[in-house]
């Protein structure tokens, strides 16, 4: 196994050193007003019940309000100070105004072909039910004549990809949880180093504390050296900060447009079993070519433009702009996401409509 990177846990040390200062901090008050210990903890108290009381009244999982209740309830003054920290709206108004706007903007270049909808009613009503609950929250179309395949495990996915990246003419477009330098992501690297000298416009975008043991401090000046256009999510910052938990964990490749691999495998050596971390890893992905792979373009261009703060034209990027091949298919694909600004759990709530 690779040995994690030396600035990587200075990172790490420096983290939670600043976090231990801030709880030291935090200690040191309540023991500097120890005389009015009696009253800041009766506030504490009513405090705690206030935050309980609009904790059970709130839209989100049950398993999330018990998970904030139980410490509130039985430590106040911590509970309490640590859900105003980290239990609340993860975005800025800022950045909430930012991603209202990409979310509209998301919204009307997903357009939903009505037709498809009536013919996949005459099909199945329920799964009809089930699209229109998903275009409804979050604002992505279904398509049919697409074709679609399953990969698993990560060996497969891998060499799919490989095989896809080389074909690319126009562009590529990853965003991973997980990036880690290794047999899969450095094969990859190489192919989109030999793509960028062919033209073809890369582009890049991973999570922070998903690699913050992964890839040395910096690596998007790295990539950009090479002429990839790399953005970093939600950077890790050592502070209490109820951003922290606010990750980007999509696994997205889009080429040219018209194809797509989405589902669970991250470009890390683990998942493709040239080492064995948790014994043989079996991850699923999804490669699909034709209109359904739009939206997972638009997904990645709308984050893109928020971290990045430009205004792509999305509509740039259809399809039919870069191949006219047909893909055929007996089935329907629906690639959606999910925002922050939506109070609706709609992966959670998809997968148990399909198991009930």
């Amino acid at each position: 196994m690779k040995k994690p990177y030396k600035n990587s846990i200075q990172r790490l040390i420096f983290f939670f050193l600043t976090l231990a200062v801030q709880i030291y901090i935090i200690i040191l008050v309540i023991l500097q007003s120890r005389e009015y210990f009696l009253y800041f903890y009766l506030i504490s108290l009513i405090l705690g019940c206030i935050l309980v009381i609009y904790i059970l009244n709130g839209k989100s999982n049950p398993s999330y309000k018990i998970a904030w209740i139980v410490p509130i309830l039985i430590l106040p003054i911590f509970g309490g100070t640590f859900y105003l920290i980290y239990g609340g709206n993860k975005l800025s108004k800022r950045e909430k105004k930012k991603m209202k706007n990409q979310n509209i903007k998301m919204k009307s270049s997903l357009i939903q072909d009505y037709d498809v909808l009536k013919r996949l009613e005459k099909e199945s009503e329920y799964a009809k039910n089930q699209s229109l609950y998903i275009l409804d929250y979050a604002n992505c179309p279904i398509y049919e004549n697409c074709y679609n395949e399953y990969l698993s495990p990560g060996e497969a996915k891998f060499e799919k990809l490989i095989d896809e990246l080389k074909k690319a003419k126009y562009f590529i477009f990853l965003e991973y949880f997980i990036i880690e330098e290794g047999i899969m992501w450095n094969t990859i690297l190489d192919i989109l180093k030999e793509k960028v000298k062919e033209g073809v416009d890369v582009r890049v975008i991973y999570d922070d504390v998903g690699c913050v043991m992964k890839l040395p401090y910096k690596y998007a000046d790295e990539l950009q050296k090479h002429g990839i256009k790399c953005r970093v999510f939600n950077p890790f910052v050592p502070l209490f900060t109820n951003r922290l938990n606010n990750r980007d964990h999509r696994k997205i490749t889009v080429i040219d447009g018209y194809v797509g691999f989405m589902g669970g495998i991250n470009l890390a050596d683990e998942y493709i079993n040239t080492y064995e971390k948790y014994g043989h890893w079996k991850d699923a992905a999804i490669l699909i070519k034709g209109d359904a792979v739009f939206n997972l373009t638009v997904m990645f261009l709308s984050m893109w433009d928020f971290i990045n703060n430009t205004n792509d034209d999305y509509l740039k990027y259809k399809p039919e702009n870069y191949t006219n091949e047909k893909y055929l298919s007996n089935g329907y694909i629906q690639p959606f996401d999910d925002s922050p600004l939506v109070n609706e759990p709609i992966g959670e709530t998809v997968y148990l409509n399909l198991i009930y």
